[in-house]
């Protein structure tokens, strides 16, 4: 996880040398809006190209500003000088995690996953870049009573499109019109959709989704 101590060491390694946040962003190529959010805490999962570019305007190995972010340890410093500029960016990407935008939980019932890029999302959550299957995810926010205490009003789920539904599973749905949240029953030769508002059979269902990771307001549960 990144840690504050990304923020701190950008700033130090700036300050040491007497750079404005403007300076820096001209070295550097990235903006100076990025640069101010980064050492407030703001950016807390910078892209791999921002941390090989602001590494190369310090002239220090990325791997320092990796270690600084808490993505590796002390100990793979030493290997820094024999990869190559490609290298440092390939294993940025598979240390970082990705980020999944979240979208109103209405535009689920109007789009499904498909939402189309003019659409501004939320927020941005993040999850492991290894236990995620990248193009084929997307979150909403749950403004909706459906299965509480399980999910609540403001939860946050991530949807896998191209998981497996089983019995008990959580999945979204929708019916008449309406995004719903609840769990995929499998009684005899029926296939159920049940929550807090009932059970209903799964062909009512326009649009069924897997439920893969549940974000509460202080706790992420799977």
């Amino acid at each position: 996880m990144v840690t504050n101590r990304l923020a701190e060491k950008i700033k130090e390694l700036r300050v040491a040398r007497e750079w404005t946040q403007h300076e820096l962003a001209e070295r550097s190529g990235v903006t100076r809006e990025s640069v101010a959010s980064i050492e407030t805490g703001k950016i807390k999962n910078p892209s791999a190209e921002i941390f090989i570019k602001l590494a190369q305007a310090f002239n220090v190995p990325p791997e320092a500003l990796y270690q600084a972010a808490g993505y590796i340890k002390d100990a793979q410093l030493t290997q820094a000088h024999q990869r190559t500029p490609e290298e440092l960016i390939e294993l940025a990407k598979i240390a970082l995690p990705i980020s999944i935008p979240v979208y109103p939980f209405n535009l689920y019932a109007e789009y499904g996953i498909e939402i189309p890029n003019y659409v501004e999302p939320l927020e941005y959550v993040f999850r492991p870049r290894s236990a995620t299957r990248i193009g084929k995810v997307i979150a909403f926010n749950v403004d909706r009573n459906c299965l509480e205490p399980v999910i609540s009003p403001t939860d946050i789920i991530i949807l896998d499109s191209h998981a497996d539904i089983d019995s008990v599973d959580l999945i979204a749905g929708v019916f008449d019109g309406l995004p719903h949240v609840g769990k995929f029953r499998k009684i005899a030769a029926e296939h159920l959709f049940e929550n807090s508002h009932g059970s209903y059979k799964i062909q009512s269902f326009h649009i069924v989704t897997k439920v893969i990771v549940i974000i509460k307001r202080l706790t992420l549960y799977k």
